[in-house]
């Protein structure tokens, strides 16, 4: 005969619910944790083993709420067009709490910060996105703004609308940052060379472009620390 106390952990490990009121959230794995959010399964799968089926594919666990598409969530058995969009809500406001933290100790003559602020946004897309952060004379944020959305290799960056962006907010300063897909934050020579022309017509507007950061796979490429914004 089993043990009491056995069979009660037992209870309480199979009930994500019972776990969380016994020892919290941070207690919860990640299946557990999705458990919760999905709250019902379907007809021989459990809420539980739902989550655990959605960890599983592609082989890669949390970061498939990034990786799989809305339509791609949907076509796992369990998981509808509610369930979906609960799912790919929840990725969106983990990244938009890591930037809101971040941005506390931005500074705009920092690419470390910068990148930061910026990773958890930019790392998981699968196609290339410019945007655009703006600064005062002072250095202080005054928003951000993205401009283009590519294909998976490549976008189109066109410094008119950086400036009118810019301009726009009234900004005294700006820097440009984009991803990489492939995860290598490596500038290409197009990189260098919109990079170079933006920061030259910069000079001339008086509104000057002071870094352009590449976001890798938690890697980035600034090119103010490697020497790389010039001028004619």
């Amino acid at each position: 005969m089993k043990d009491n106390n056995t069979l009660k952990e037992k209870g309480l490990f199979e009930n994500p619910y019972k776990k969380f009121e016994a020892f919290g959230e941070e207690r919860l794995s990640d299946e557990e944790l999705l458990a919760i959010i999905l709250r019902t399964g379907k007809k021989d799968l459990s809420a539980l083993e739902l989550s655990r089926k959605l960890l599983s594919e592609n082989q890669n666990g949390i970061l498939n709420l990034s990786s799989l598409s809305f339509d791609d969530m949907r076509k796992l058995p369990g998981i509808g067009k509610v369930k979906a969009m609960e799912l790919k809500c929840v990725f969106e406001l983990a990244k938009r709490i890591t930037c809101t933290v971040y941005k506390k100790s931005m500074s705009v003559f920092s690419p470390e910060s910068m990148a930061r602020v910026y990773m958890e946004g930019l790392r998981h897309e699968n196609r290339e996105k410019l945007l655009v952060a703006m600064f005062d004379t002072k250095g202080r944020f005054m928003g951000d703004e993205i401009l283009t959305v590519g294909t998976f290799s490549k976008t189109i960056i066109s410094p008119r609308d950086v400036f009118s962006a810019a301009l726009k907010k009234n900004a005294a300063c700006f820097v440009m940052l984009h991803n990489h897909p492939s995860g290598v934050p490596k500038p290409s020579d197009d990189d260098i060379r919109i990079t170079y022309d933006i920061g030259t017509l910069g000079d001339v507007m008086q509104c000057r472009l002071l870094d352009h950061i590449i976001i890798g796979d938690n890697t980035y490429f600034s090119f103010l620390e490697n020497n790389l914004i010039k001028t004619k």
